[in-house]
């Protein structure tokens, strides 16, 4: 039997390829590879048949060998930065991408794949831009639209998330892609119901869908169906018991019933399928740090910075502080997630200043003055200022870890932070004579926040605490949603010091004049934690991981008393056992004298 020529052969396989008969391509392309094992088109059509195929771990190996064949290829190195990107390698994945770009400036697949990397990152306006370049170079291409509506929902731009979807529906009705981007979208702009229909649709054209069983388990949760959520999840994994990402979204969803040990469990279930990627870590890291295990959390949360990639923050990776001696050198402490985290874990700066290191602090500019004085603290930059010379770098969030911080040995010493004087005085003067206990209320943090749905509390479900005319209540609410902002305005026995507010340094300064602090698990209950002033915060059932599971203290903060939801969405028991506490408190308040105490 004759052979076909080895071009014709290649033929056949792309046309197979083409219409979407996989075996044959397949097929065509092995015999390619088996004649000449360095057949670089041979090597590049099985590697995107086993990406399309899921079997990523093959395909990186072969588009692999089809950039050693052909290392100018810019197609090889952009489907190899896509496989990357998949098996959750980013940074590799970024790499790859930039060297296909550099190869072909207007290669549009290396573009969205760049975007993907800086999306993953936490970067969500270049990400931005590598989409919309790629959207441009070629109009057809529906993924770049699906990925920006991806970053716009990350933006919290939910109208733009919404409107690149629904083009990207337009351009391609029945790809599932565009389908899970519109759902994505809709359960971001809180339309719930229609989000839960366009999975439930996706689910019975393929019911076995990861992506589409998530994608409903994370829309009913927002909705506040987290036990359908569990259940969807739960006989999905039944026939797909390896399915890693179906694993995790269990574990975050039984972390959201408040059920940490079976969450725990899962998490573990995961990490033992893939031991080297993050989603599994970071929830055993969550679920670890509930449970009071403090050392092993810390070291499983370092899996984060995986996430954020080599050039996202100013420092040198190379110079990263382990805990070796740093004694006579000057090591950077840097700013990386949130307000509240930084003001939680700056109490570490003074402790590697006692190790003889010159501690300069980069932190958002928001803090800088309220950190000015800090003990400890030789200097202190703005992410918006250049940095000073230095030998080593930490994130201020990995300090726990370097420290190998335990339940036992938190540096729980408040005050770490005070008001500062001046400021402290004005406040002092404009609040005028102390005639009744005055209290500060927080009842809702940043709607950027993941899981501000399950942490903010309406003002109105805090309207009891009002009714306590023993008290003067005072709002530290900086932003308002609009209801409440129409609610508030009604309330004219409520001193509204929200607009007045303009740094860390003016809160600070206004909670010095307070007896004690009502708030929600937002930074100013951190930074009234840190001041030592009296503060309760008001916990959902599935609460942070540093508020831990159970119990009404934290070994953070010595002043903190912790009110827990018993069941998911009720803040009205959590308000009626606040003021019942408060009513107690009232009672026994000796005229301003508790200030310097626990509230508890």
């Amino acid at each position: 039997m004759n052979r076909l020529p080895v071009a014709d052969l290649l033929a056949n396989a792309v046309a197979a390829h083409r219409r979407g008969d996989l075996a044959a391509a397949e097929a065509g392309y092995r015999e390619l590879v088996a004649e000449d094992g360095r057949h670089f088109h041979a090597l590049l059509g099985l590697g995107v048949i086993r990406m399309q195929g899921g079997r990523r771990e093959e395909a990186a190996e072969f588009l692999r060998r089809a950039v050693d064949v052909d290392p100018n290829s810019a197609d090889a190195h952009a489907n190899l930065a896509q496989v990357l990107f998949q098996l959750n390698r980013t940074e590799p994945a970024g790499e790859v991408a930039a060297r296909a770009i550099a190869l072909d400036p207007d290669h549009a697949n290396a573009h969205n794949v760049l975007g993907l990397v800086h999306l993953a990152e936490g970067r969500a306006a270049e990400a931005r831009v590598a989409f919309t370049r790629a959207a441009s170079l070629a109009p057809g291409f529906v993924d770049p639209h699906c990925n920006l509506a991806e970053a716009a929902g990350q933006e919290q731009r939910f109208d733009n998330a919404l409107r690149h979807a629904r083009q990207a529906v337009s351009m391609a009705p029945s790809r599932f892609e565009t389908q899970i981007a519109l759902g994505r979208a809709l359960t971001r702009a809180r339309h719930f119901k229609e989000a839960i229909g366009v999975f439930e649709a996706m689910l019975r054209q393929c019911p076995k869908s990861p992506d589409a069983l998530v994608g409903l388990g994370t829309a009913l949760v927002r909705a506040g169906h987290v036990e359908t959520a569990i259940g969807l999840i739960e006989e999905a994994l039944q026939s797909l018991p390896r399915e890693y990402d179906l694993i995790v979204h269990l574990g975050d969803l039984l972390l959201a019933r408040g059920d940490t040990a079976a969450a725990l469990e899962r998490y573990r279930q995961a990490e033992a399928l893939h031991p080297d990627t993050a989603p599994a870590q970071t929830g055993l890291a969550m679920a670890l740090a509930l449970q009071g295990d403090l050392r092993g959390a810390f070291a499983r949360f370092e899996w984060r910075l995986g996430a954020y990639g080599k050039n996202a923050f100013r420092v040198v990776p190379e110079r990263r502080w382990q805990g070796e001696d740093i004694a006579g050198r000057t090591i950077v402490l840097y700013s990386e997630q949130g307000f509240g985290d930084t003001l939680q874990f700056v109490r570490y700066a003074p402790l590697v200043a006692e190790r003889g290191a010159r501690v300069v602090l980069e932190v958002p500019p928001a803090l800088k003055d309220l950190f000015t004085g800090m003990a400890g603290v030789a200097e202190i930059v703005g992410t918006d200022q250049p940095l000073p010379g230095y030998d080593a770098q930490c994130p201020i969030m990995s300090l726990p870890a370097v420290f190998g911080t335990t339940l036992k040995t938190v540096p729980a010493t408040v005050p770490y932070l005070n008001a500062p004087a001046a400021r402290s005085a004005e406040w002092a003067r404009a609040l005028g004579p102390l005639d009744r206990p005055r209290i500060g209320v927080v009842w809702a943090g940043n709607t950027r926040h993941t899981h501000d749905h399950y942490r903010s509390i309406p003002l109105e479900r805090m309207l009891p605490l009002f009714e306590l005319s023993d008290a003067r209540f005072v709002t530290l609410q900086k932003e308002k949603r609009p209801r409440d902002a129409a609610l508030l305005s009604t309330r004219l026995e409520v001193l509204d010091l929200g607009a007045r507010l303009n740094s860390f340094a003016d809160t600070a300064a206004a909670i010095a004049q307070l007896d004690l602090v009502i708030a929600v698990d937002t930074s100013v209950a951190h930074l009234a934690g840190a001041l030592g002033v009296p503060t309760w915060i008001l916990l959902c059932l599935s609460p942070d991981w540093r508020w831990m599971d159970g119990g009404t203290d934290s070994p953070w903060y010595p002043t903190v008393r912790l009110f827990r939801q018993s069941r998911l969405g009720d803040w009205d028991s959590v308000v009626a056992d606040v003021c019942a506490a408060l009513a107690g408190w009232l009672e026994r308040y000796p005229g301003g004298q508790l200030r310097s105490v626990s509230g508890t």
